[in-house]
């Protein structure tokens, strides 16, 4: 694919950039903007790297990976991206174990300015973040967390990994992360809260508590399920693979 280039509402809507079925694709100081569906979207079984991109302005969110796809981030910045009229939305990057676990890679990634979360993962999966900044996320009043909000990313026998290393973490009116029947491993994280805790963990039956190792972590326990975090997880995306056979 091509390198420098900017994929966005002129070229085309709907989705900016998006892989499938075993394809590879391979973008570096690309801007991929102002789309009116998900800026980047892995799916089925790809592998999408995007490599110091600007992805911003797009709807539902910025990055989507899904169904045994693999996206890796390298540098470069997610922010601004905005709610979906038809499917909600408003995050930064979104993982979903639909048709398969996901897995997703972000590294020295700035994620910042989205109404919902910076990353909002549902179910099994492979996710790890590490030196990434999260600011000014989860700014809507009923946003399920700041910075990482999970649902479901349980490890039963190595089916599922949520690991996030080094970064900043910021909340605005919410705790920066939110663990819902979710368990994961946090290594020397900063967080930048206005509330109590640095971590909200909720609906934990049958869940191991995080592994934190190295700076410590505000944690305010096991809580029954108050937070609701439903609101946005109806969403798939349809491409239609027109065929080029007789």
């Amino acid at each position: 694919m091509p390198n420098g280039y900017r994929w966005g509402g002129d070229s085309g809507d709907g989705i900016g950039v998006a892989t499938q079925w075993w394809a590879e694709a391979t973008v570096r100081d690309t801007v991929i903007e102002d789309n009116e569906g998900v800026g980047l979207y892995g799916f089925a079984t790809s592998f999408a790297e995007c490599i110091d991109c600007d992805i911003h302005g797009n709807a539902f969110a910025g990055v989507a990976v899904t169904s045994e796809a693999h996206v890796s981030l390298v540098g470069g910045a997610v922010y601004d991206n905005l709610p979906s009229p038809a499917h909600g939305g408003g995050v930064g990057i979104f993982g979903w174990d639909v048709e398969g676990p996901p897995t997703l890679d972000v590294d020295g990634v700035s994620v910042r300015g989205h109404p919902g979360p910076g990353l909002y993962l549902r179910g099994q999966g492979f996710f790890s973040v590490t030196d990434s900044t999260f600011e000014d996320n989860g700014t809507a009043q009923n946003s399920p967390a700041g910075s990482v909000a999970a649902l479901g990313v349980q490890d039963l026998l190595f089916s599922a990994e949520l690991h996030l290393e080094g970064n900043l973490l910021g909340g605005i009116g919410h705790p920066p992360v939110l663990l819902h029947h979710s368990d994961a491993r946090l290594v020397d994280n900063e967080f930048d809260r206005d509330g109590a805790w640095d971590l909200r963990r909720q609906d934990c039956e049958g869940v191991d508590p995080p592994e934190v190792v190295g700076a410590p972590v505000a944690d305010s326990g096991c809580e029954l399920a108050s937070v609701e975090v439903d609101p946005l997880l109806d969403y798939f995306v349809l491409v239609v693979e027109e065929s080029t056979a007789p």
